[in-house]
């Protein structure tokens, strides 16, 4: 399809990017595809927030307050990272606190422990309608969950696809 004198051919569908470097990274890729491919390098942009450190000061390697990943994986785990990481909004910046990396810890133990106990109960085939208000309850409340997850990840909003996650996993499932 052609837009303009433009094709429109994403080789990907998304960016994420900070919104302080728009115009170095966005820009000059956008227009570098289009000289050179005649193409827009991706159908959307997500724009982040910064990271802010502990006394709430905007991480930068020029002022060296940075943390780099793999200090904070070296320390956490890459999934309580991940964890963190997805708890900001778009555009939003996020402040690194160690209590949010270990609460996030503390789910990856939570979801590997669930794990190991629905992995330990028998195989229970299903058949027909769930008898018991509970089970019907529970499978109610996964599927809504899936629903508001999948419209938060075509919306790009992560953090609310994880919000909505955490709040089936930790209030629902585990409890």
């Amino acid at each position: 399809m052609e837009i303009g004198g433009v094709e429109k051919h994403y080789p990907m569908t998304v960016r994420f990017q900070g919104h302080d470097i728009i115009t170095t990274w966005a820009f000059t890729t956008i227009y570098r595809s289009l000289i050179h491919f005649k193409s827009v390098p991706w159908e959307n942009i997500v724009i982040s927030g910064n990271v802010f450190d502990s006394k709430g000061e905007k991480m930068s390697k020029s002022k060296g307050n940075v943390v780099y990943p793999d200090e904070i994986i070296g320390k956490y785990g890459a999934d309580a990272t991940r964890l963190w990481a997805s708890s900001s909004s778009i555009y939003e910046d996020i402040n690194l606190k160690d209590q949010e990396l270990v609460r996030g810890r503390r789910t990856v133990v939570k979801i590997y422990n669930a794990i190991k106990l629905v992995s330990s109960l028998p195989d229970v085939k299903i058949q027909g309608e769930l008898k018991l208000p509970f089970n019907r309850w529970m499978k109610s409340s996964l599927n809504n969950t899936v629903k508001k997850v999948q419209e938060a990840y075509d919306n790009f909003d992560i953090s609310r696809a994880r919000l909505e996650t955490d709040n089936l996993f930790w209030n629902s499932f585990c409890d």
